[in-house]
């Protein structure tokens, strides 16, 4: 058997000493011959700072995996001061709430959303931070020590974590000792392998190049196996970038991938090619419009662009290969794709579109959370829509904006708020996203138009850090409706089922903070107005709701008030009347239309939400 390799001792000469390393950092960095140090002092600072960024990694995970460890005690004693019903549940049981074991096993995950919290990064990442720890903290002991001493970087090893993960999560399943034996011989071996090559100042990409070889040389299971349990991972994923664009990529099996980048590098030649023939019979239609011939990479783009994107049946650039013919396609005397096979349905987006935009102004429109594309594309995804919904955005500056068009069925739109305005202040500072039609809290189920409403509001989950869009969402009441939380804009917030069920099974607890000057003044009684509902009040010194009023009201019809008296068909881009701006928002300042969320974790650390800024 592989032994695993020696862990350098604790205190040893070698060691990182945090301490003395960042004061001697800070002498040279801050001292007074900073600017004037040489290029061996300067090389020497920097050698300091990474091994002090190793000893700070292995600081992290030290915490993580105490902290995790802390939440489960943590959680086993919320639970036995929170009895419900399905404690007395045995185990395969049913009932109408969580088995006593279910809400212990939840433990992990307000672990997790806690430790996310507190370094400000995503669940995903904080959950990978866990599984390190204990991969350092069992089967990794000399990473673990040499991580700590600084004879590693942190991102070193975190590859030799990534590296033996995989063995180390078939161990549980392993079926026999043989199997165990060859999986704990395979972290050994690997471990041993990748610390030596870190240690010698080996670089991230090379160490995960050598775990890729190691994988083949050490695991047990016969790649035909592990290749098809890869496989069922296989994926397609978009990713926002700037200005408009955004980034493609996917999970394909090996020689599938290279054979797609392949033919694309074939027939961006051939484009290519016929550009040049171009050239030299006349003006090519680049140079006609003023334009650089495309490079490859540029074609390459366009190809893919045309073969997946062409399902408006308008005419493709890619030319059909020699002997290939693409049965159901249509062909033009040129030989060029005119109509590509789209059986299936259109995709459902959600466009949200300025008014102006539609009406032939230039301004973006913002594609989900995508997002900015163009006018001309938002317009053509506009004739599309098989539904429209209006949304109205309120600027700090005193004028209301819009109304903006989400163009398709329900979804995240970037929606709005920001920190209160100044004390006295009579507008938002910030902009604000106001649902047009509103309850007054009566029923316990929310109507169609307010979650869509809700869903353009919210835009994405609205727990600390998580960005699963609303349309993926469940509506919570803040307040629970049984403890007398109204159906009311400012009680409702879109949760996904992760972080619904850690608010109502775990330490973490959330209140409303209505946010000003949207928080309508308080009534001569006390009470005071908490959503869009006429009627509706919560009396703090009876803490009950008063569910009288009308069941369901406006605010009017914003298009009229946003209309242009002077050119009645042009809508957004003229100042509203004095007496009609006035009253536009007196109906607004006097219900609450948008709430910040403030969270408190089991720790006892608070953390607020807001809905997001819509984009115009």
């Amino acid at each position: 058997m592989l032994e695993p390799p020696a862990a350098p001792a604790p205190g040893s000469a070698t060691d990182v000493d945090p301490a003395a390393a960042l004061a001697h950092l800070l002498s040279v960095v801050d001292g007074p011959c900073a600017e004037s140090m040489g290029l061996a002092e300067g090389v020497g600072g920097l050698v300091e700072v990474r091994r002090i960024e190793a000893w700070l990694t292995w600081a992290k995970h030290r915490l993580a995996g105490s902290t995790m460890r802390a939440a489960e005690r943590q959680q086993e004693r919320w639970v036995d001061s929170h009895p419900t019903t399905g404690d007395d549940l045995a185990d395969g049981e049913r009932g109408e709430g969580l088995a006593r074991a279910e809400r212990l096993a939840l433990a992990e995950r307000a672990g997790v959303a806690e430790i996310a919290c507190a370094l400000r990064v995503g669940e995903t990442a904080a959950q990978g931070l866990v599984l390190r720890a204990e991969l350092f903290g069992g089967h990794l002991a000399a990473t673990d020590a040499a991580l700590r001493a600084g004879h590693v970087t942190g991102a070193a090893a975190v590859e030799i974590a990534a590296g033996v993960a995989g063995y180390v999560g078939e161990l549980p399943t392993a079926t026999d000792e043989a199997m165990v034996d060859a999986l704990t011989r395979a972290v050994q071996g690997t471990e041993l392998d990748l610390l030596g090559e870190a240690t010698r100042g080996m670089t991230t990409g090379e160490i995960r190049n050598r775990a890729r070889l190691l994988r083949e040389q050490c695991h047990p299971v016969p790649f035909p196996e592990r290749f098809a349990a890869a496989r069922a991972g296989r994926y397609v994923r978009v990713r926002a970038d700037q200005d408009g664009m955004a980034q493609l990529s996917a999970l394909l099996p090996t020689a599938v991938a290279r054979r797609i980048d392949g033919r694309l590098s074939t027939i961006a030649r051939q484009l290519q090619q016929a550009e040049r023939e171009e050239s030299i019979a006349g003006e090519t239609r680049a140079e006609a419009i003023g334009q650089y011939p495309p490079t490859i990479g540029q074609l390459r783009a366009d190809v893919l662009a045309d073969l997946l994107g062409g399902l408006t049946g308008r005419r493709s650039v890619v030319p059909v290969l020699p002997g290939e013919s693409p049965t159901g396609d249509v062909l033009d005397s040129d030989g060029h794709l005119t109509q590509l096979m789209d059986d299936g349905r259109a995709p459902q987006l959600v466009v949200t579109v300025p008014a102006v935009t539609l009406l032939g102004a230039e301004d973006p429109a913002w594609l989900g959370r995508l997002g900015p594309i163009a006018a001309a594309d938002a317009r053509y995804l506009a004739s599309l829509a098989t539904s429209l919904s209006m949304v109205i955005t309120a600027r700090g500056t005193g004028e209301a904006t819009g109304p903006p068009v989400a163009a398709g069925p329900p979804g995240p739109e970037p929606p709005a708020a920001g920190p209160p305005p100044a004390e006295g202040s009579s507008m938002w500072t910030t902009p604000v996203v106001v649902p047009v039609a509103v309850t007054n809290g009566q029923q316990y189920r929310v109507p169609a138009a307010l979650r869509r409403a809700l869903a353009v509001r919210d835009g994405t989950c609205r727990f600390p850090g998580c960005r699963r869009l609303a349309d993926r969402c469940d509506v919570d009441h803040v307040p629970a409706w049984a403890d007398g939380g109204a159906s009311e804009v400012v009680n409702l917030a879109q949760l996904c089922r992760r972080h619904h069920v850690l608010k109502h099974h775990t330490g973490w607890s959330v209140q409303v903070e209505p946010l000003d000057p949207l928080r309508a003044p308080a009534r001569s009684d006390g009470s005071i107005v908490t959503g869009c509902g006429f009627g509706d009040s919560v009396d703090p010194r009876r803490d009950s709701v008063d569910r009288t009023g009308d069941p369901v009201d406006r605010l009017g019809d914003p298009v009229d008030l946003l209309r242009d008296p002077a050119d009645p068909g042009r809508v957004g881009e003229a100042d509203l009347p004095g007496p009609e701006r006035a009253r536009w928002f007196e109906m607004l300042e006097s219900h609450t239309v948008a709430a910040r969320l403030r969270w408190t974790s089991p720790a006892g650390r608070q953390y607020v939400t807001d809905p997001e800024r819509p984009p115009f």
